[in-house]
C-alpha cells in the first residue's frame, strides 16, 4: 500500500534540510495513536530474527515549483505556499491497517516536525502496480543507501562502508537486501529467482551526481539515485515497490517509483 498525505498549514513554516528523522518520528507518532503495543515493537524491534526490519518507507515532503526556498547556508527549508506532501509505503498488513487506523480516527491530525505542526488535510491510498511481466523498472524517489562492514586491521569493527552505485559489488548488496527483507517477513527464500540490474550507462553519464548525503542525529548518511531493474516473481517486485531499496527505509530512504510514472 502507498498513501499521499497532503499537509496544510504550511505557508512560511520552516524545517532543516535534513527533517527526515524528524518526519520518522511523526509517523511513528501516528501508528502509536492507533495501536501503541504494535507501534513500540516495531520500533524497537521489527520483522525477522538475525536482521531487523521496519517494513515501511516514505518520501521527502513535496511542494510545487517556485513554492519552497532552500537555504543551504543555515540548512532550511521554507515553504510558501499552504500545503506540501509526501508519501508512505509500506507491503505489510498490520503497517497499513495502523496507518489506517491513525488516519480515520479523528478528524483533526496534525504532524509535528520539530517546533512546527502541519494539519492533515487529506490521504489518498493508491493501488500497487501488478508487475505481471515479472520485471520492474524502477528509479529512486529518495536516495538508496547501502553499506558494508568495515573492519580495521587488528579485527576492530569501524563504522560501516557506505557502498557507491560504480562499486562492482553494489548490485550484489542490492539483491541481497531484497531478499533478507522478503524472508523476514514471508519466510521465502527467492535468492535463486530474483536479479538485479543498474543501469551502468547512467552512473557512468552522472558519476558523483548520483551521489546524495544526509545527516541524522548529526551521521552523516551516504546514498545515490540510480535506475535500476529488478527480475523476480511479481508478488516480490511488489513488495519491493512496497518496500523500497537498501537500508535505513524507516529513515525516509530507498523509496522508489516506476520508471515514466510520478508521485
Amino acid at each position: 500500500m502507498r498513501v499521499k498525505l497532503v499537509l496544510g498549514e504550511a505557508r512560511f513554516k520552516t524545517v532543516p534540510v535534513d527533517y527526515h528523522h524528524q518526519l520518522s518520528s511523526a509517523i511513528y507518532r501516528l501508528f502509536y495513536n492507533a495501536d501503541r503495543e504494535f507501534a513500540a515493537w516495531l520500533h524497537s524491534k521489527g520483522y525477522g530474527d538475525k536482521r531487523r526490519f521496519k517494513l515501511f518507507n516514505f518520501s521527502q515532503l513535496f511542494a510545487r515549483p517556485g513554492e519552497y526556498r532552500v537555504d543551504l547556508e543555515h540548512r532550511k527549508v521554507t515553504f510558501t505556499s499552504d500545503r506540501v506532501w509526501f508519501y508512505i509505503s509500506t507491503p505489510v498488513d498490520e503497517i497499513a491497517m495502523a496507518l489506517a487506523e491513525a488516519l480515520t480516527r479523528s478528524q483533526n491530525i496534525t504532524l509535528r516536525l520539530g517546533r512546527n505542526v502541519f494539519a492533515l488535510e487529506r490521504a489518498t491510498a493508491f493501488a500497487t502496480p501488478m508487475f505481471e511481466d515479472g520485471v520492474a523498472s524502477l528509479k529512486c524517489v529518495s536516495p538508496v543507501v547501502l553499506t558494508r562492514v568495515n573492519i580495521n586491521e587488528d579485527g576492530s569493527y569501524l563504522p560501516p562502508a557506505y557502498i557507491r552505485p560504480w562499486d562492482e559489488d553494489v548490485e550484489d548488496y542490492l539483491k541481497q537486501n531484497l531478499i533478507n527483507k522478503y524472508a523476514a517477513y514471508t519466510g521465502k527464500d527467492l535468492s535463486r529467482k530474483i536479479s538485479v540490474e543498474l543501469d551502468r550507462t547512467y552512473v557512468e553519464k552522472k558519476k558523483e551526481r548520483c551521489i546524495t548525503s544526509r545527516y541524522i542525529k548529526n551521521e552523516k548518511i551516504v546514498g545515490f539515485k540510480v535506475p535500476v531493474k529488478i527480475f523476480g516473481p511479481p508478488e516480490f517486485l511488489r513488495f519491493v515497490y512496497e518496500v523500497g531499496l537498501g537500508v535505513k527505509n524507516s529513515l525516509g530512504f530507498g523509496m522508489v517509483e516506476r520508471v515514466g510514472c510520478f508521485l
